[in-house]
């Protein structure tokens, strides 16, 4: 299980996804990131004021609420 997970802004979504990184798009309302149970499942969130909202704190990000993954087979939360 992942401990710490790096933000990194991007323009558009990568491709491929690195482990322990969060990228987020603020000019498209999305954030993405493998799942940190290490299974590898993609998640998606979408962000805005009706959906999730990033915050970031001394470099850190968190996303809320938080992110259930209850359509993977993992159910990561």
């Amino acid at each position: 299980m992942m401990s710490r997970i790096s933000l990194r802004r991007v323009h558009y979504m990568p491709r491929d996804f690195e482990t322990g990184i969060l990228y987020v798009s603020e000019e498209y309302g999305v954030a993405g990131h493998l799942c940190p149970c290490g299974c590898g499942s993609k998640i998606i969130t979408p962000l805005g004021a009706t959906d999730w909202t990033l915050t970031e704190i001394n470099g850190r990000a968190s996303l809320k609420p938080s992110v259930g993954n209850w359509q993977i087979p993992c159910k990561s939360h």
